[in-house]
């Protein structure tokens, strides 16, 4: 899935500075979709990432919509969309890097490796995280990923 970085590139200090980075994010929920938008870029960052994208389907609306996707160009969101709708609900966290839809949308985008963490049940939600050598095998930075997940 993922490479580990080398010795000379880990730094358990960058690493701790990640996580707490993430839990540090002000993130109250009464900020809405910008609060998700934080996370998802603090998140992009923990993981050394290209991007990140945070989707979010209320079951009262007929269709899920794209929250936050720092490191996406504007211009690359709706193909984005489509490929996360066509993902269908994931409920399980998943590797990326097949020929599904999702995997090939973000390959297009330079982000042909990555993780999908379904979010709150009730949302419906994805946090997908990816990139050309996301570090989401380090331990630390795999912690502060999905610490952000749990907060979004």
């Amino acid at each position: 899935m993922t490479r580990m970085p080398s010795d000379a590139a880990f730094s358990p200090t960058d690493a701790v500075a990640a996580l707490v980075a993430v839990t540090a994010c002000e993130a109250d929920p009464s900020r809405g979709d910008a609060a998700a938008a934080d996370l998802a870029e603090v998140v992009r960052a923990a993981a050394r990432a290209d991007l990140a994208a945070v989707w979010m389907h209320d079951p009262r609306e007929a269709e899920g919509r794209l929250v936050a996707a720092p490191g996406v160009l504007e211009e690359a969101h709706p193909a984005l969309v489509e490929a996360v709708a066509a993902a269908g609900e994931i409920t399980r966290e998943r590797a990326l890097g097949g020929d599904d839809p999702l995997s090939v949308a973000l390959a297009a985008l330079g982000a042909p490796e990555g993780l999908a963490i379904p979010l709150a049940p009730l949302s419906r939600g994805l946090l997908v995280v990816a990139g050309a050598a996301p570090e989401l095998d380090e331990e630390l930075r795999g912690h502060a990923v999905h610490a952000g997940a749990l907060r979004i």
